[in-house]
C-alpha cells in the first residue's frame, strides 16, 4: 500500500488490457466435459482447472469480473468454482481460445 491507496495492478490490468492465455486442446476438452455432465465433480472441475495454466487465469479472471460473485481475498479455486456456479463455469468454456493442437519446431 502506497500513499494509503491499495494498489492491485494485476486485477487492473485483467479488467484493462486482454492478454490471451492458451488452453491446452486436452484440458479444454477434459473441462467442456466436466461440464457437460447431469452432476457435477467439484474434485474433477477443480482437478482440470488447476493443470492447465490458461484455465486457472481464465477462472480467475471471470471471478474478477463478477463483482460480487466470490468474496475477497478468496484464491483457492474450488472456492470459486462453488461461487460462481456451473452456468457461468460453462458460459466461461465455450469461448477459450485453445492452444494449437501441433507445434511444428523448424
Amino acid at each position: 500500500m502506497a500513499n494509503g491507496k491499495n494498489n492491485h495492478p494485476q486485477l487492473s490490468i485483467c479488467s484493462r488490457h486482454d492478454y490471451s492465455l492458451a488452453v491446452a486442446p486436452e484440458a479444454f476438452g477434459h473441462l467442456r466435459a466436466l461440464l457437460s455432465q447431469p452432476t457435477a465433480d467439484l474434485h474433477a472441475i477443480t482437478e482440470a482447472i488447476e493443470s492447465d495454466l490458461g484455465l486457472t487465469v481464465h477462472l480467475f479472471r471471470l471471478a474478477a469480473q463478477q463483482p460480487g460473485a466470490v468474496p475477497a481475498g478468496v484464491f483457492d479455486i474450488s472456492e470459486i468454482v462453488v461461487h460462481l456456479g456451473l452456468k457461468k463455469l460453462r458460459a466461461m468454456a465455450s469461448p477459450i481460445r485453445r492452444a494449437p493442437v501441433s507445434l511444428s519446431l523448424s
